[in-house]
Protein backbone atom coordinates (compact mmCIF):
# COMPACT_ATOMS: atom_id res chain seq x y z
CA UNK A 1 0.00 0.00 0.00
CA UNK A 2 1.32 3.06 -1.04
CA UNK A 3 1.67 5.99 1.65
CA UNK A 4 -0.97 8.78 1.16
CA UNK A 5 0.32 11.87 -0.56
CA UNK A 6 -1.64 15.17 -0.53
CA UNK A 7 -1.77 16.94 -3.90
CA UNK A 8 -0.54 20.32 -2.49
CA UNK A 9 2.66 19.83 0.21
CA UNK A 10 1.51 21.27 3.76
CA UNK A 11 3.28 24.20 5.23
CA UNK A 12 6.71 22.52 6.83
CA UNK A 13 6.97 19.67 4.42
CA UNK A 14 10.14 21.02 2.45
CA UNK A 15 11.83 21.34 5.94
CA UNK A 16 11.08 17.98 6.69
CA UNK A 17 12.29 16.48 3.53
CA UNK A 18 15.31 18.91 3.76
CA UNK A 19 16.50 18.29 7.44
CA UNK A 20 17.68 14.99 6.28
CA UNK A 21 15.85 13.55 9.17
CA UNK A 22 13.13 10.95 10.01
CA UNK A 23 9.84 12.69 11.91
CA UNK A 24 7.22 10.20 13.78
CA UNK A 25 4.57 10.37 16.26
CA UNK A 26 2.65 8.42 18.25
CA UNK A 27 -0.54 8.98 19.36
CA UNK A 28 -0.58 7.33 22.48
CA UNK A 29 -4.54 7.22 23.24
CA UNK A 30 -4.99 4.58 20.49
CA UNK A 31 -1.44 3.05 19.29
CA UNK A 32 -1.58 4.85 15.74
CA UNK A 33 1.94 5.89 14.11
CA UNK A 34 3.01 8.53 11.81
CA UNK A 35 6.38 8.47 9.74
CA UNK A 36 7.39 10.81 7.77
CA UNK A 37 8.72 10.38 4.09
CA UNK A 38 12.10 9.59 5.24
CA UNK A 39 11.20 6.43 6.42
CA UNK A 40 9.29 5.07 3.57
CA UNK A 41 12.52 6.18 1.49
CA UNK A 42 15.22 4.13 3.76
CA UNK A 43 13.06 1.36 5.16
CA UNK A 44 11.54 0.78 1.58
CA UNK A 45 8.18 0.42 3.20
CA UNK A 46 6.63 2.23 -0.23
CA UNK A 47 5.73 -1.40 -0.94
CA UNK A 48 4.49 -2.61 2.29
CA UNK A 49 0.27 -3.63 2.31
CA UNK A 50 -0.04 -2.71 5.90
CA UNK A 51 0.31 0.77 7.72
CA UNK A 52 3.43 0.96 9.04
CA UNK A 53 3.00 0.71 13.34
CA UNK A 54 6.24 1.49 16.00
CA UNK A 55 6.88 -1.91 16.49
CA UNK A 56 7.40 -2.09 12.55
CA UNK A 57 10.96 -0.49 13.76
CA UNK A 58 11.37 -3.66 15.79
CA UNK A 59 12.67 -6.25 13.16
CA UNK A 60 15.59 -3.71 12.80
CA UNK A 61 17.40 -3.86 16.39
CA UNK A 62 18.27 -6.42 18.35
CA UNK A 63 15.60 -7.72 20.86
CA UNK A 64 18.00 -5.81 24.04
CA UNK A 65 17.96 -2.82 21.85
CA UNK A 66 14.61 -3.03 21.34
CA UNK A 67 13.94 -3.52 24.99
CA UNK A 68 16.25 -0.77 26.20
CA UNK A 69 14.60 1.12 23.81
CA UNK A 70 11.17 0.82 25.05
CA UNK A 71 12.67 1.25 28.90
CA UNK A 72 13.81 4.43 27.75
CA UNK A 73 10.26 5.61 26.42
CA UNK A 74 8.79 4.84 29.61
CA UNK A 75 11.06 6.40 31.53
CA UNK A 76 10.37 9.27 29.20
CA UNK A 77 6.84 9.33 29.29
CA UNK A 78 7.02 8.37 33.59
CA UNK A 79 9.49 11.36 34.87
CA UNK A 80 9.38 13.53 31.62
CA UNK A 81 12.71 13.68 30.99
CA UNK A 82 13.61 13.88 27.22
CA UNK A 83 14.22 11.02 25.08
CA UNK A 84 17.62 10.99 23.49
CA UNK A 85 19.18 7.61 22.54
CA UNK A 86 21.45 6.03 20.12
CA UNK A 87 20.60 2.49 18.33
CA UNK A 88 22.16 0.22 16.40
CA UNK A 89 19.83 -1.12 13.23
CA UNK A 90 20.23 -2.85 10.30
CA UNK A 91 18.38 -1.36 6.98
CA UNK A 92 19.89 -3.10 4.13
CA UNK A 93 21.44 -6.08 5.49
CA UNK A 94 25.06 -4.46 5.20
CA UNK A 95 27.04 -2.73 7.96
CA UNK A 96 24.98 -2.06 11.09
CA UNK A 97 23.83 1.87 11.32
CA UNK A 98 23.21 3.71 13.84
CA UNK A 99 20.16 6.18 14.85
CA UNK A 100 19.89 8.67 16.84
CA UNK A 101 15.91 9.04 18.42
CA UNK A 102 14.86 11.77 20.05
CA UNK A 103 11.29 12.46 20.71
CA UNK A 104 9.23 14.59 23.39
CA UNK A 105 5.77 13.80 25.05
CA UNK A 106 2.94 16.11 24.69
CA UNK A 107 0.75 16.02 27.72
CA UNK A 108 -2.59 17.42 28.85
CA UNK A 109 -4.02 19.96 31.73
CA UNK A 110 -3.30 16.64 34.19
CA UNK A 111 -0.02 16.20 32.66
CA UNK A 112 -0.65 12.86 31.39
CA UNK A 113 0.90 11.75 28.14
CA UNK A 114 -1.08 11.74 25.19
CA UNK A 115 1.31 11.79 22.34
CA UNK A 116 4.34 11.44 21.83
CA UNK A 117 6.53 12.61 18.64
CA UNK A 118 10.27 13.17 17.72
CA UNK A 119 12.88 12.88 14.69
CA UNK A 120 15.41 10.25 14.11
CA UNK A 121 19.08 11.35 12.70
CA UNK A 122 21.45 8.86 11.06
CA UNK A 123 24.75 8.93 13.10
CA UNK A 124 26.42 6.05 12.02
CA UNK A 125 29.49 8.69 10.53
CA UNK A 126 29.88 10.05 13.84
CA UNK A 127 29.34 6.95 15.64
CA UNK A 128 32.31 6.09 13.37
CA UNK A 129 34.34 8.65 14.18
CA UNK A 130 34.00 8.39 17.71
CA UNK A 131 35.06 4.87 17.85
CA UNK A 132 37.90 5.75 15.74
CA UNK A 133 39.02 8.17 18.47
CA UNK A 134 38.39 5.87 21.40
CA UNK A 135 40.66 3.72 19.21
CA UNK A 136 43.21 6.56 18.75
CA UNK A 137 43.40 7.49 22.53
CA UNK A 138 43.72 4.10 23.71
CA UNK A 139 46.53 3.78 21.72
CA UNK A 140 48.08 7.05 22.49
CA UNK A 141 47.32 6.00 26.48
CA UNK A 142 49.13 2.78 25.84
CA UNK A 143 52.25 4.83 24.20
CA UNK A 144 52.29 7.20 27.01
CA UNK A 145 52.24 4.25 29.50
CA UNK A 146 55.19 2.80 28.02
CA UNK A 147 57.80 6.29 28.32
CA UNK A 148 60.88 4.62 30.24
CA UNK A 149 60.54 7.85 31.87
CA UNK A 150 57.95 8.87 34.59
CA UNK A 151 55.95 11.72 32.51
CA UNK A 152 53.13 13.32 33.34
CA UNK A 153 51.05 15.29 31.54
CA UNK A 154 49.63 19.39 32.30
CA UNK A 155 46.41 21.24 31.82
CA UNK A 156 46.51 25.17 30.66
CA UNK A 157 46.77 25.32 34.61
CA UNK A 158 49.36 23.39 34.98
CA UNK A 159 47.60 20.90 37.10
CA UNK A 160 47.89 16.95 36.21
CA UNK A 161 45.85 15.26 34.51
CA UNK A 162 47.23 12.20 33.59
CA UNK A 163 50.43 10.22 34.65
CA UNK A 164 51.92 7.13 33.02
CA UNK A 165 53.04 3.53 34.44
CA UNK A 166 56.51 4.61 35.28
CA UNK A 167 55.36 7.50 37.28
CA UNK A 168 52.75 5.25 39.21
CA UNK A 169 55.74 2.91 39.84
CA UNK A 170 57.84 5.42 41.44
CA UNK A 171 55.41 6.74 43.59
CA UNK A 172 55.22 3.64 45.12
CA UNK A 173 58.69 4.24 46.90
CA UNK A 174 59.03 8.12 46.38
CA UNK A 175 56.57 10.50 48.31
CA UNK A 176 57.18 13.16 46.20
CA UNK A 177 56.08 11.01 42.90
CA UNK A 178 53.17 10.18 45.33
CA UNK A 179 52.48 13.04 46.47
CA UNK A 180 52.09 14.92 42.76
CA UNK A 181 50.52 12.03 40.87
CA UNK A 182 47.34 13.12 41.86
CA UNK A 183 44.64 14.66 39.33
CA UNK A 184 44.37 18.16 39.84
CA UNK A 185 47.63 18.60 41.50
CA UNK A 186 50.21 21.63 40.65
CA UNK A 187 54.13 20.85 39.75
CA UNK A 188 56.69 23.10 40.55
CA UNK A 189 58.16 25.31 37.71
CA UNK A 190 60.61 24.38 34.69
CA UNK A 191 63.61 23.49 35.67
CA UNK A 192 63.08 22.87 39.11
CA UNK A 193 63.97 19.66 40.88
CA UNK A 194 61.79 17.18 43.18
CA UNK A 195 62.54 16.44 46.39
CA UNK A 196 65.00 13.47 45.63
CA UNK A 197 66.76 15.81 43.11
CA UNK A 198 64.94 14.34 39.99
CA UNK A 199 64.65 17.45 37.64
CA UNK A 200 61.63 17.75 35.89
CA UNK A 201 61.65 19.02 31.96
CA UNK A 202 58.67 20.52 30.43
CA UNK A 203 57.55 20.38 26.60
CA UNK A 204 54.53 22.24 25.16
CA UNK A 205 52.03 20.01 23.44
CA UNK A 206 49.13 20.11 21.86
CA UNK A 207 47.48 23.40 19.72
CA UNK A 208 48.67 26.56 21.11
CA UNK A 209 50.75 24.38 23.88
CA UNK A 210 47.48 24.01 25.74
CA UNK A 211 48.63 21.07 27.46
CA UNK A 212 52.73 20.39 28.66
CA UNK A 213 54.19 17.04 28.61
CA UNK A 214 56.32 16.49 31.80
CA UNK A 215 59.25 14.30 31.73
CA UNK A 216 61.16 13.36 35.24
CA UNK A 217 64.97 12.82 34.54
CA UNK A 218 66.93 11.74 37.06
CA UNK A 219 70.58 13.46 37.41
CA UNK A 220 72.69 10.47 36.44
CA UNK A 221 70.27 10.15 33.11
CA UNK A 222 70.68 11.23 29.66
CA UNK A 223 69.64 14.58 28.80
CA UNK A 224 65.82 14.87 27.12
CA UNK A 225 66.28 16.71 23.43
CA UNK A 226 63.85 19.43 23.34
Amino acid sequence: MQKPRGKKAPPGARALQGSGDGFWELDLRNGTAWFSDWFYDNLDWSGSDHRPTWSSLRPLMPPETWTALLDEMRRHLEVDIALDVEVPVQVDGGEPRWWQIRGRAERNALRQPMHLAGCVRDVSAEHRRRAELADEIAWLRGAFDAFPVAAAVLDIHDRIVGINRCWRERGANDPWFAEHGRIGAALPEDGRSTATGTRLLRRPIGDAGAHTLVLAQDSASHSVSS
